[in-house]
Parts: structure tokens; C-alpha cells; sequence
């Protein structure tokens, strides 16, 4: 794979949002694979109406094609440099600077954590410093960890049990601290200012909690029915989530007392949200800029499913699933709100 070197300004505080799967390891022929638009991936006729149609300033740039799996791949803005994370190797991609491709056994599950690549191997949580790249094992865990979440300098993530109880937990002075217990489903973990929100269902009735990770007695918001939400996201004000083509995208306070509709009749999934709402959909990138706004078209995207998003105020990065073991990463500058 030969590096593109993306000529575009960084900025911002990256959002990222990761999915878990298998994924093979990278050959090391360097080539740089032109994006042609696939004939099985089309616009839906939802996706049509829930973005204002216009050409986007730009085309969106390929910055990585590699032959991993999207699902297992994770993008991460990170200041002046972009860094993308597979199973077997850490990308970092920086202006006016060559593509370093990094190999490192990162496992299935990682997240940006301050100068450092934390990760799960072997029953263990470490982390790969950015700078001098060595390793550090942070804590032993006892049960599968599906979710890795980063809050300054802790480190909190879901794990699951095989008997079928979820554990939310954190780090404290190299033990492990249980946060809550649940013999029903937990899924969608995010933090924001030390606090684990996360969504918990059982037989049709959903609620999202709250967890701090200082110990506090874990809360919920109102009980729902219905259609459980495909991702939580944390925005500058509150909490993000998709609730369908018909309900939009919505967000809920930091409290859970309250919600509110951002977008009707569109589609947004996965999402992410810096200063306005990205939205991954069926041929492209669109975003909404206030509440109520008209979704725009930011970029095309024909060449498959976006697996992971992340934006910071200025720019959008997604991967994109281009067939059985292989991602592109790509971006997109974000117009002006």
C-alpha cells in the first residue's frame, strides 16, 4: 500500500466511535487503490429525502485502503494527525508527512487514551504509547471486554460475562472496580466528564443509566418501549441517538431529564457529534448543523457500508466497508454551520 499523503488541515476534538469483528492480517504490498463506485451500493429512496440535495465542495479523499476488515478497524482524529487502528497494525497519518503503518497486536477493541493506544490482549487492558511505542498493562480483567472508554486519565469499559450478566468497571489503583452489575443487556457505553452512559434492555423495554466513575449510585432515565436505539453519542450538550427514519436523531440531557428531536425523518447511523451532527448513511456522509436543520450532503460514498465515523469541527473521517477484508479510510472537510 503506498501512502496518500491527505493535504488537509486537522482540528478539533475527535469523537470516535468503534465496532468490533475479526479481521486478517494486512499484506505489506503498498499500492494505492482509486475508489470506483460499486453497483451494490445505492441510494435508498429514505436516504434521498432526508439529505438537501447539492453537490459537495469536494470529493471526499482516500486516505488508507487496506485489506482489514471495516469492522474491526477503528478511525481516531487525534490534533494535526489521523490514526487508524486494526487488530494487527496502528496507522498514522499526519500532513506533509509520510504513512507510518505500525504493526502492533492491538486486539478487537481499542480507544485513543491520552498520548496512548489502549487495547485489550490476552486478558489484559494496556496501552501503546504514541511516542516512544512501548507497552504498558494497565489492569487484568476477568471477563470479555466489548467496550473501551477514555475519560482524561481513566479508562472504564463494559465487559460480558458468559453466564449473561454486563459489567460496567473501571480502573483504581491497578484493581478492578465494579461500577454496575446487569442480567440484562447493556450495549452503546459512552463517557462524558467521568460519567458512563450506557443503554440496558430487557423484553421490549429500554432505559439508559448513568454510572460515575467516582462510585455514585448508578441512575436511569424513563423506561421506554419500542424500537431499541442503534448508538449513543456524546455531544458537547448532551446525549446523541438514532431512533429511526421516522423519529430522527435526538438527544437527551446529561441528567436524563429531558429530550428533544435534532432532525425528523432521517436517517443517521452510525452518527458522530463535535460541533454538529454527522451522519453516516446509505451512499454517503450528510450533517446536520443546528436543531431543525436541513440534513446536507457532505460526500458520496457508493462503495459500501460505513462501519465507523468520527468528526472533529472541521473535517469528517469514516471507514468504509469495500468487501470481504478490505477498508478505505476517507475524509471530507465540513462546511461552515
Amino acid at each position: 500500500m503506498r501512502p496518500f499523503l491527505p493535504l488537509f488541515l486537522l482540528g478539533g476534538v475527535s469523537i470516535a466511535l468503534a465496532s468490533c469483528d475479526a479481521a486478517s492480517r494486512p499484506t505489506e504490498k503498498e499500492e494505492m487503490v482509486t475508489a470506483i463506485p460499486s453497483e451494490r451500493a445505492s441510494q435508498s429512496n429514505a436516504a434521498k429525502a432526508a439529505a438537501k440535495p447539492h453537490i459537495p465542495d469536494s470529493r471526499p479523499q482516500t486516505l488508507l485502503d487496506d485489506p482489514s476488515s471495516a469492522y474491526a478497524a477503528t478511525v481516531l482524529p487525534r490534533g494535526d494527525e489521523v490514526l487508524v487502528t486494526t487488530p494487527t497494525h496502528l496507522f498514522r497519518l499526519a500532513q506533509d508527512k509520510p504513512m507510518e503503518k505500525i504493526p502492533a497486536r492491538l486486539g478487537e477493541v481499542q480507544i485513543l487514551h491520552e498520548d496512548s493506544i489502549a487495547f485489550l490482549r490476552d486478558g489484559k487492558i494496556r496501552t501503546l504509547s504514541l511516542e516512544g511505542r512501548g507497552e504498558r498493562v494497565i489492569v487484568t480483567v476477568e471477563h470479555y471486554v466489548q467496550y473501551l472508554l477514555s475519560s482524561g486519565p481513566r479508562l472504564a469499559w463494559l465487559s460480558h460475562q458468559r453466564q449473561g450478566r454486563y459489567f460496567i468497571q473501571t480502573e483504581s489503583a491497578g484493581s478492578v472496580k465494579t461500577l454496575y452489575t446487569s442480567r440484562k443487556q447493556v450495549m452503546w457505553p459512552v463517557v462524558h466528564d467521568e460519567i458512563v452512559y450506557f443503554l440496558e434492555q430487557s423484553e421490549g423495554v429500554w432505559k439508559i443509566g448513568r454510572a460515575a466513575l467516582d462510585g455514585r449510585p448508578v441512575t436511569f432515565g424513563t423506561e421506554r418501549r419500542g424500537r431499541v436505539p442503534a448508538m449513543l453519542a456524546v455531544g458537547p450538550d448532551g446525549l446523541y441517538f438514532y431512533d429511526g427514519p421516522k423519529r430522527g436523531v435526538r438527544k437527551l440531557a446529561f441528567d436524563l431529564s429531558t429530550e428533544e428531536p435534532i432532525a425528523e425523518d432521517t436517517i443517521c447511523s452510525p452518527l458522530a457529534v463535535s460541533s454538529r451532527v454527522v451522519c453516516a448513511q446509505v451512499g454517503g456522509v450528510t450533517d446536520i448543523a443546528r436543531k431543525g436543520a436541513d440534513p446536507r450532503t457532505i460526500a458520496q460514498e457508493t462503495d459500501g457500508p460505513i462501519a465507523d465515523i468520527a468528526a472533529t469541527d472541521a473535517r469528517v473521517y469514516w471507514i468504509v466497508d469495500r468487501g470481504r477484508d478490505q477498508m478505505a479510510v476517507r475524509s471530507a472537510p465540513l462546511p461552515g454551520l
